[in-house]
C-alpha cells in the first residue's frame, strides 16, 4: 500500500466527505475514490461506508485509523527532518576568539558541540578582540569567544553569553621583592618592570593595563617575543608577568602572586542578534544548557 492511500484514507475519515477529503488533498473527487477502492482491495476489506449526504467507518476502517494516521505522521516527521538535514547540509559555522579565552575554552567547547552536529563544519580562527567586534558586526563572523573588562564592549545589536570570569596575577621568580607577598595591588605597579610576550594586551582586556591608565600609573613595560623567553626573565629576576589566572608556566622556577583589582576580566561568546543562522541559534542553545558561568565562577 502507498502512502498517498493512507493519507486519502485519514483526510476522508476526518472530513468524512468525498468532496471535501477532495480539495483538502489537493485531488479530484475521481482519483480519491480510486485510492479508496486500490487501499481496501490490498486490504480485502471495506474501510469506509458511503451515502448521499455522507461517509462513515466500517467496524474495520475505525480499528485500522489510529495506525494508519500514525504511520501518515511518522513519514510526515521523516520527510521534515530530512529537509532539515538536507537545508543545513554542509553549511559551516565561522567563530573567532582572543587569546584570553580561545585557547583555553573554545577547543573543547567546539569539539563537544561537534559530536552533536557532524555534518556542520566548525571554522575557527584566532583574532584579537577589536578585530572580532568589527566582524561580528558586519557578519563575517557568526560569534567569537572574547575577554573584556567592560561588558559594554559588547553593546547592542552585540549579545554575549558569560563563560568564565577571571581575574590576573603576576609570576615572579625568587628573588623578586613580590616573592613573599600574598597578593599585590595597583599601588605595587608603580616603578615595577613588567613583562609581556608577543604582543601588549590592551586596557581593554587586561586588569592590570587598565589600572595602569586609568590611574596613571608609572611602570616599565618589557616586551618579548617569546612566551618561553619571557618566563626566563622572570625566573632571573628581570620583571614581573602579569597573565590571566588560568594561565600557567610549568618547567619554570617561578612563584604566582594574585592580582587584586576592582576590575575583572570577562569571558564570554559574542554574537550579532541581526546577523542570527540555524547553526549559530544551535551553538548559543548549546552554550546555555552547559551553564558555564555557574561553572566557573569568578577565581
Amino acid at each position: 500500500m502507498r502512502i498517498d492511500q493512507l493519507r486519502s484514507f485519514v483526510v476522508l475519515s476526518d472530513e468524512r466527505n468525498f468532496t471535501k477529503a477532495a480539495e483538502r488533498l489537493y485531488m479530484t473527487q475521481p482519483n480519491l475514490t480510486k485510492h479508496m477502492k486500490a487501499l481496501e482491495g490490498e486490504l480485502g476489506c471495506k474501510l469506509v461506508t458511503r451515502d448521499p449526504r455522507s461517509v462513515g467507518l466500517t467496524a474495520a476502517g475505525a480499528a485500522f485509523l489510529p495506525f494508519a494516521r500514525k504511520t501518515v505522521r511518522a513519514m510526515d516527521d521523516g520527510v521534515a527532518a530530512m529537509r532539515e538535514a538536507q537545508r543545513h547540509e554542509g553549511q559551516s559555522l565561522r567563530i573567532g576568539g582572543s587569546f584570553l579565552s580561545y585557547n583555553m575554552i573554545a577547543p573543547q567547547l567546539a569539539a563537544d558541540f561537534a559530536e552533536t552536529r557532524p555534518e556542520l563544519r566548525i571554522e575557527f580562527s584566532e583574532v584579537r578582540m577589536e578585530r572580532a567586534i568589527v566582524d561580528i558586526r558586519k557578519g563575517e563572523l557568526a560569534g567569537a569567544f572574547l575577554g573584556s573588562v567592560d561588558l559594554n564592549d559588547f553593546s547592542e545589536p552585540l549579545r554575549h553569553i558569560p563563560i568564565e570570569v577571571m581575574g590576573e596575577k603576576a609570576l615572579v621568580g625568587c628573588s623578586h621583592p613580590w616573592a613573599s607577598r600574598e597578593w599585590i595591588s595597583k599601588d605595587d605597579l608603580e616603578g615595577s618592570t613588567l613583562l609581556y610576550a608577543g604582543r601588549l594586551p590592551s586596557p581593554r582586556i587586561s586588569p592590570v593595563m587598565k589600572d595602569l591608565e586609568d590611574f596613571g600609573i608609572s611602570a616599565s613595560i618589557n616586551l618579548v617575543d617569546l612566551e618561553g623567553s619571557m618566563f626566563r626573565m622572570v625566573e632571573l629576576g628581570q620583571g614581573a608577568a602579569c597573565v590571566p589566572n588560568h594561565w600557567t608556566a610549568e618547567g619554570y622556577s617561578v612563584i604566582e602572586v594574585p592580582y587584586i583589582s576592582d576590575k575583572r576580566i570577562n569571558c564570554s561568546f559574542v554574537w550579532n542578534s541581526q546577523h542570527m543562522s540555524h547553526p549559530l541559534k544551535e551553538f548559543i542553545d548549546y552554550l546555555h544548557a552547559k551553564n558555564l558561568n555557574e561553572k566557573n565562577p569568578a577565581q
